[in-house]
């Protein structure tokens, strides 16, 4: 009988670690625009708050980018309710800079400025012009 219930707990304790382990899946925001400008030029986006910072890819094919962000929606753990993945970005900052220098920047808030694109994505409102 012990060893039953020691067994059952240890399967327990087990489960139990191995669901902390598990995360969240990733929100994707697909972020496009263009700019008004041709000369040599940089887009960087940054997300905040972001614990798992990186700086996304972005694509720039003559005036017009694109870049796919990935965020972690994880905000808790309980272990009666398992995980909590409603952890939202609150801005998304899109900066152009031009030999070296910041020329124009755009701060979207997520809540505001970003729809579901129907695709499992958020995309922008709005259309997104940098640029002078």
């Amino acid at each position: 009988m012990q060893r039953a219930v020691v067994s059952l707990l240890a399967l327990a304790f087990l489960f139990g670690v191995s669901t902390t382990r598990a995360r969240c899946g990733p929100l994707l925001l697909r972020i496009k625009g263009e700019t008004r400008t041709q000369s040599t030029k940089k887009i960087l986006v940054t997300v905040a708050p972001d614990p798992n910072h990186s700086n996304p890819l972005v694509l720039v094919e003559g005036d017009k980018f694109e870049a796919d962000v990935y965020y972690d929606p994880f905000k808790s753990h309980s272990r009666l309710f398992g995980q909590n993945c409603t952890e939202r970005p609150r801005t998304i900052t899109v900066a152009l800079v031009e030999n070296g220098k910041e020329v124009d920047k755009k701060e979207l808030l997520f809540s505001r400025d970003f729809m579901d694109d129907g695709d499992g994505g958020f995309v922008p409102r709005a259309k997104l012009q940098l640029g002078r």
